[in-house]
């Protein structure tokens, strides 16, 4: 007897009571069925199920989505109720299996028995179909407890689903009062505070909207997060990598916005319906999907939404082994978003979406489990992950030795561990099997970012974002090296503003944020610039940014803030060498020389050493308190250790501590020579100036005529620049 076996959501009706109908007017009872029949062939095709078969009063019908099959139901028992049929209805969602012109399986008995103790005029679901429907807008489901349903093993989750309430008035009946509580900790501490208004500042204006954002009108699409129903959780890294393939296949295509995955990632087990997912994201359209894999056996499901309406257009599903042909149904649903988009596929990119990864489906599963493993590390820092995921590629490798995906991710990560050397090796490896790798320019960029070849590092990342227009990575790292590198403003922040667009949710990450708050602050915009930096480390309270957070602050004068937040955050952080120098750095800018000492030396005893800068301190304070062989001896190595760093950098920091070592020894002609390479060879764009304005070393230069106009040449390029951005902002040009 041939068998057809498939996943699918199972709706079973009854007319309840149908028996003892047709014992009292068997007439009626003969007009009830028709109509019954009539409604649910008419709604079933509307929702784009299909009808199986008539039992009795009874029917059995199955949809590829459970959301369908419960709006179905819903339609159903109201068309039933105005016709004063009384219906009861059980879903669930499994296994079918067809057999010549039968249908058996579990999924069927269960969705059977649901159907049984649905009260009549009910929809009674089970746990599974639940799972799908709970974001659904729309739709309420109402926990009934478990049940015991006959020929079904142990107890079963149950919900009853009605339709949520148009009239408003009855919506505002189930909103619950507000209730007073008392919070269980009361933070003291003004970062709490501070950090509130920060988060509150970063809050788009445009969520409050009631309608779409203007940017939804364009060809835009979130993928979010995938629906794991393999009966082993292990295979959670099928499931993610299915995702990830199918937006990295819809990243190729220019003509469509899509959002990264890190930013739709926000939502996963989180129950809000659809169409706020959509505003908050402002996309036009959602892709949702569910993976299963039990062995070789593999169901894939994925359903295109309409963010506006939440209206499903169509669903696609693989069923069938774990083969080559997954990469088939990858690219086909691509192809077809882009079609429902009315997005236009170049053949450049019809080439790399329809390109085979590989031919050994065993090595692509490797690599899935790696990459699964890089996202493991991602979350904890936990280098274990990354020896894991090397292992994985290796192995990769070892099967099909041309597998350029598992050869260029070795790459990749031995860019993240420093091993530039290794990197570069496996760049050019993939270069030798594919010249016309799409990833290849984000390695290679990547590698002479680190050598300090800024030229071609540009040249790559522009190449980049020619193949990858939706990733956010290469349109920052072309900003950073604008901006940073190339003094470059305007088009600085333009790429940057380009990769917090294309980023949306993900430049939220800590890092994205400091670097914003950096590029803001070197041309002392210091207000955006705190901004920026607090928000980054509210994320993740990061040492890096804590020291320019509060630099940023100690330069504007706000040292009693500065002091607050250090003891703040040092309760929350592992940054205490970032805030005990900190501190230190208050005071001493503030001239309290005695209590910047007394600090140094807890900095010493807790077992950190001195940075130059800090030594350089030391000596100022040594000079102040009539300890002057201790400074002639610490200058002398000072100026010794600086001016071996000083060659050929582009540090204005070693500069200006160059300045302050040959103020200190009153050689002001020397001292002037370094403040000029300062600008000359520092990058020109910094925050030298408000740097030595409160330095007390610079304190007897501050009336010197050539010092007071070195420091004019620095504002005045940042006023420039700043005025520059400004105008951007205020035209509409960037939103940062």
């Amino acid at each position: 007897m041939p068998e057809d076996r498939k996943l699918a959501a199972i709706m079973f009706t009854d007319i309840a009571g149908y028996t003892a109908i047709m014992g009292t007017d068997e007439d009626k009872a003969f007009e009830m069925l028709k109509q019954n029949h009539a409604i649910h062939e008419e709604l079933i095709t509307k929702f784009n199920g299909t009808l199986i078969k008539e039992i009795g009063d009874g029917t059995l019908a199955s949809f590829h989505l459970a959301s369908d099959a419960v709006r179905c139901a819903l339609e159903i028992r109201a068309a039933c109720k105005k016709q004063d049929i009384p219906l009861k209805i059980g879903i669930h969602e499994g296994e079918m299996v067809f057999a010549d012109d039968d249908v058996l399986g579990d999924g069927v008995n269960i969705a059977s028995r649901l159907q049984e103790v649905s009260p009549e005029g009910r929809i009674t679901i089970s746990e599974r179909v639940y799972s799908d429907i709970k974001n659904k807008s729309g739709i309420l489901a109402k926990y009934l407890g478990e049940q015991k349903l006959k020929n079904v093993k142990g107890t079963l989750k149950t919900y009853e689903v009605s339709s949520e309430p148009t009239d408003e008035k009855q919506k505002k009946q189930k909103e619950p009062l507000p209730k007073n509580r008392i919070p269980y900790y009361i933070s003291a501490s003004l970062l709490v505070v501070v950090i509130a208004l920060v988060i509150w500042k970063f809050i788009p204006e445009s969520s409050t909207d009631q309608s779409l954002p203007e940017v939804q009108e364009k060809k835009s699409i979130a993928v979010l997060p995938f629906r794991n129903d393999s009966p082993d959780e292990g295979n959670e890294y099928f499931c993610n990598g299915m995702l990830e393939e199918i937006l990295t296949h819809l990243q190729k295509i220019k003509d469509l916005n899509v959002k990264s995955r890190t930013t739709s990632e926000q939502y996963r087990n989180v129950a809000k319906d659809l169409k706020s997912i959509a505003e908050e994201l402002e996309v036009a359209y959602l892709l949702e999907g569910s993976v299963r894999k039990s062995g070789d056996d593999i169901r894939i499901t994925v359903q295109l939404i309409e963010g506006n309406s939440d209206d499903h257009l169509w669903a696609e599903t693989y069923d069938g082994k774990y083969t080559e042909q997954i990469f088939e149904f990858q690219s086909n649903v691509a192809k077809k978003i882009a079609a429902s988009l009315n997005a236009i596929i170049t053949p450049a990119e019809m080439k790399r979406i329809e390109g085979k990864k590989t031919n050994e489906i065993i090595a692509y599963d490797l690599v899935l489990k790696g990459f699964d493993e890089l996202n493991k590390y991602s979350d904890s820092n936990d280098s274990t992950y990354i020896k894991s995921a090397l292992l994985y590629f290796d192995n990769a490798i070892k099967i099909d030795p041309g597998y350029t995906d598992a050869i260029i991710s070795k790459g990749h990560l031995y860019m993240n561990l420093g091993m530039y050397d290794s990197a570069y090796y496996y760049a050019e490896k993939t270069i030798e099997l594919d010249p016309e790798n799409e990833y290849i320019n984000t390695l290679l960029g990547r590698y002479y970012f680190s050598m300090g070849k800024w030229d071609l590092a540009l040249e790559y990342f522009k190449k980049s974002i020619e193949l990858e227009q939706n990733k956010y990575w290469p349109y920052y790292m072309t900003g950073i090296i604008y901006l940073y590198i190339k003094n470059d403003v305007m088009q600085g922040f333009r790429y940057i503003d380009i990769a917090v667009d294309k980023a949306s949710g993900e430049y939220g990450t800590f890092d994205f944020l400091g670097l914003i708050g950096l590029a803001f602050a070197r041309i002392g915009d210091y207000e955006k610039a705190e901004e920026y930096f607090l928000a980054s480390i509210t994320l993740r309270p990061s040492c890096g940014w804590i020291d320019f957070y509060a630099a940023s602050l100690l330069y504007t004068g706000k040292s009693d803030k500065c002091m607050q937040f250090l003891d703040s955050i040092s309760i929350v952080s592992d940054c205490e060498r970032n805030c005990i120098r900190g501190k230190f750095l208050a005071h001493f800018y503030n001239r309290d020389f005695v209590s910047a000492e007394e600090i140094l030396e807890q900095y010493a005893q807790a077992g950190y050493s001195l940075r130059t800068e800090d030594s350089l301190y030391l000596a100022y304070i040594y000079s102040k308190t009539g300890r002057e062989e201790k400074t002639t001896s610490m200058l002398m190595n000072i100026q010794k250790s600086l001016e071996g760093q000083s060659s050929d950098s582009d540090d204005w920091l070693i500069y200006a501590l160059l300045f302050q070592t040959h103020a200190m020894k009153d050689e002001m002609a020397d001292a002037l020579i370094y403040l000029n390479l300062m600008v000359e060879k520092g990058r020109a764009l910094s925050m030298s100036s408000d740097y030595l304005k409160v330095n007390p070393i610079s304190e007897k230069y501050i009336d010197n005529p050539e010092f007071q106009l070195i420091l004019s040449r620095i504002e005045a390029k940042r006023a420039a620049a700043k005025a520059q951005v400004d105008a951007m902002r205020a035209s509409g040009e960037i939103d940062l």
